[in-house]
């Protein structure tokens, strides 16, 4: 007879989550921290690329996720979305300003850290995305 293991569950410090157990996380490693093309990015497209890991790695898949049925990495859970009304919940955007975000995620694009794989509609459908390690090769 074999036992079943317990799961063990990270609890996050009181420091670092007001939420405790089951909050989403996403790690940032130093190599990245200190890489010249990390350094390139302002503070704010910083913490854009950190809230839109967070996505990938703590959102489950919306229903509208059938709508994307065609883009393998959608079904393989490589990609995640990122539409205006997260931008806004995360104070990236305004309901009526949102060129700087276009501009944030157009240098994440540039510098190699995310890929744009779909276009979002307002209202429809959010964008999607998928990170990318093109960063650390990428020169440009």
């Amino acid at each position: 007879m074999s036992r079943q293991r317990k799961k063990t569950v990270f609890v996050p410090k009181c420091y670092e989550s007001a939420k405790g157990a089951g909050d989403t996380s996403a790690s940032i490693y130093e190599s990245m921290l200190i890489h010249p093309q990390y350094k390139r990015l302002t503070y704010r497209q910083r913490s854009l690329y950190d809230c839109m890991k967070a996505q990938l790695y703590g959102k489950s898949k919306p229903r509208e996720a059938e709508a994307y049925r065609d883009i393998p990495e959608v079904r393989a859970n490589e990609a995640f979305f990122f539409g205006i009304d997260d931008a806004i919940k995360y104070g990236f955007a305004t309901a009526k300003n949102h060129g700087d975000l276009y501009r944030d995620i157009k240098k994440l694009i540039e510098l190699g850290f995310i890929d744009k794989l779909c276009d979002g509609k307002r209202g429809q459908w959010r964008a999607v995305y998928r990170l990318s390690d093109k960063w650390h090769t990428d020169s440009s």
